[in-house]
């Protein structure tokens, strides 16, 4: 496993533990400018209230905690900010918009770890379906894994995908859904049970990964995937 993309990571830092042979780490997530990215409201593409102005800091503590340090930060879009504020709102925020919300635009955060020799690179305030760049779109095609938890990322990533790699499915996710449940029918986990015969094509291997101990169970299909995923949240709710 050379390199493992990691989509709506939030300030989990814990793969680096379970997949501690992969020595790269694409991590990407819309924070800190919204958990919400590209949901309209009130007419706008941005509301300040969504905006988590600890997030950076929490994730190099967390980081920290497993030994990365931050050695670098580079810009991928300065003016983004300018495409999703409405007129009123660059009226009211002004000149001093980027010094109260410092990290609304794309950004690639590199960690390194100089015991384990492993290398995060986490794209914060990055959206796939609109903040895409070269390096980006790299790091996607050359990821030979991608981590499911918690988030059900877009399956935009099919189209990045030239030969079937490796998905690892964390314990702690739920995985089938009733439609009434889904709130975006484009997601990968979705249309992985909705094209059981087209999974293979991109997915090589499928794996529950125990969200507790990192141990891996390989799966025939998405469906097994539920249903063992199901079993040891079961297992550790009755412990």
């Amino acid at each position: 496993m050379e390199k493992l993309l990691y989509i709506g990571s939030g300030l989990d830092i814990e793969p680096v533990v379970h997949f501690s042979k992969v020595k790269e780490l694409v991590f990407v997530d819309t924070l800190p400018r919204s958990e919400f990215d590209g949901y309209i409201h009130d007419g706008s593409l941005f509301y300040d209230g969504f905006y988590r102005h600890k997030f950076i800091d929490l994730l190099i503590t967390d980081a920290d905690k497993y030994g990365f340090e931050l050695v670098d930060k580079i810009s991928l879009g300065l003016e983004y900010h300018t495409q999703i504020l409405t007129d009123e709102q660059k009226e009211i925020w002004g000149k001093k918009f980027l010094s109260k919300l410092p990290d609304i635009n794309p950004c690639l955060m590199i960690f390194v770890n100089n015991k384990t020799l492993q290398t995060i690179k986490y794209y914060i305030s990055t959206n796939i379906l609109v903040n895409m760049c070269g390096e980006l779109k790299k790091d996607i095609i050359e990821s030979t894994g991608i981590i499911i938890s918690g988030y059900h990322p877009d399956k935009i990533i099919l189209d990045y995908i030239s030969s079937p790699i490796k998905l690892f499915c964390y314990s702690n996710t739920c995985y089938y859904l009733d439609d009434a449940e889904v709130d975006n029918f484009n997601n990968l986990i979705y249309w992985s049970f909705s094209n059981p015969e087209k999974v293979k094509t991109y997915f090589d291997k499928i794996f529950v990964c125990d969200r507790n101990n990192g141990n891996l169970f390989e799966c025939i299909d998405m469906l097994q995937v539920d249903e063992i995923a199901k079993k040891i949240r079961k297992y550790v709710e009755n412990d």
